[in-house]
């Protein structure tokens, strides 16, 4: 399996984590009507525990709330009781665009810029990187989340397909869809 394969199976479903909606996001958020501070805290969506299988293992991703100014996440994939691969994400604002920046293996690489946000769904695009060049995160429901690949002027694509599981992590604190009031 090359790396580049597994590291955009990890980024994928790392990144499209437990959708649960948000009522009034939509292209508008992304054109300039919403602060990049509000489009990040709308995808508290993302907050959860995701799963779902990844080549020969099963993948669990980790999504934080955006409280505090940031969604964090860490995500594996276990072959049985070893985990073969892991991968840290972060979602932040950054030179007032919510970015989304992969650290597969620890290690960082290309940052994805948001380039639209709905109630149930986030793209990120990255039009430099090879693959994946735009990261699509879609909730169905309220249990699915479907993370979608894809490159620029190609027809390479990958569908990761979760279930909401709302495991909190071993040794560490349990991740959900709460919103301060």
């Amino acid at each position: 399996m090359s790396r580049v394969w597994f590291t955009s199976m990890v980024v994928t479903v790392s990144i499209v984590v437990g959708l649960f909606s948000f009522e009034g996001v939509g292209r508008a958020a992304i054109d300039g009507e919403a602060s990049p501070a509000s489009q990040l805290d709308a995808m508290r969506w993302l907050a959860g525990t995701w799963e779902g299988p990844m080549g020969k293992g099963v993948f669990r991703a980790y999504y934080s709330t955006p409280d505090g100014g940031k969604i964090l996440s860490y995500s594996e994939m276990r072959r049985g009781e070893i985990v073969a691969f892991h991968e840290f994400e972060r979602f932040e604002v950054r030179d007032g665009v919510v970015h989304l920046q992969p650290f597969p293996g620890g290690r960082p690489v290309a940052s994805f810029k948001l380039s639209n946000l709905a109630a149930t769904k986030a793209t990120f695009e990255n039009p430099e990187n090879d693959f994946p060049s735009r990261i699509v995160y879609e909730r169905i429901g309220t249990d699915r989340l479907v993370i979608t690949l894809t490159a620029s002027g190609s027809d390479q694509k990958q569908v990761y397909d979760l279930v909401n599981k709302n495991v909190p992590p071993k040794n560490g604190p349990a991740t959900g869809p709460k919103k301060k009031n």
